[in-house]
């Protein structure tokens, strides 16, 4: 038994189901022409003979993804006249729709997703988790702008599950790098004056100038993966 999923996916006039998985499955009752123009795999699947008919002999097509995921990824596909563009909560929510849109062939959703992922909210909060994405989809610029973010995070940085689905060779890079934009801070230190004594020394960081030596460093930084190196991620 399945539910029916919530506007604007519930019209009637719709000329296809996507089924989602999971205990309650959910129906998505969506425009073949939509679908068709964000994802040549359904432009391709919807010349092959169809499922067997649902209610009203719409016809049905059973998706590997769950409820959620399905409705973030098609809404944005959908115009925003007919429906919000959907936010996405998490960098999990992010992975999930990122994972049927490159099964789906939907290059404007991962071009989207591309930028969604080095919002301030995502890339300033939890940078390592960003670059690991971003190595993870071949998204170099993306990567080397989380990497850069990630000199907010103490020596030892904090184990995320994306490192897992990246190569030792890659996390590599990215510990000699921040080793490499240490030994530049540490050389702006300063002394306050020869004359005083060691208790009294200041410390003096140049920000601007480290943040100009990182971006340096960065420049030539190798991350890992080549642009556009898309892989399916693990679950």
């Amino acid at each position: 038994m399945s539910r029916k999923a919530g506007p604007p996916f519930d019209n009637p006039s719709a000329d296809i189901i996507l089924r989602s998985s999971g205990k309650i499955p959910a129906d998505f009752r969506v425009f073949k022409l939509l679908l068709s123009l964000a994802s040549p795999f359904f432009a391709t699947a919807f010349t092959l003979p169809q499922p067997e008919a649902g209610d009203a002999a719409t016809p049905v097509m059973e998706m590997e993804e769950d409820a959620d995921t399905l409705a973030l990824l098609l809404g944005l596909c959908y115009p925003v006249s007919v429906c919000t563009l959907p936010q996405l909560g998490s960098l999990e929510d992010l992975r999930k729709v990122m994972s049927a849109a490159l099964k789906l062939e939907m290059d404007g959703v991962q071009q989207y997703l591309r930028q969604v992922l080095v919002e301030p909210r995502f890339i300033e909060e939890e940078p390592l988790r960003v670059y690991a994405i971003a190595c993870m989809y071949g998204w170099v610029k993306e990567a080397r702008k989380a990497a850069r973010n990630t000199l907010s995070y103490p020596a030892e940085a904090p184990l995320v599950g994306e490192l897992e689905h990246i190569s030792a060779g890659t996390y590599r890079r990215l510990l000699q790098y921040r080793k490499e934009c240490g030994l530049a801070a540490s050389s702006e230190v300063l002394a306050l004056s020869k004359d005083a004594p060691p208790s009294a020394w200041v410390w003096v960081w140049d920000r601007e100038k480290i943040l100009s030596w990182a971006a340096i460093i960065l420049a030539g930084m190798d991350v890992g993966c080549s642009e556009g190196a898309q892989r399916k991620p693990m679950r």
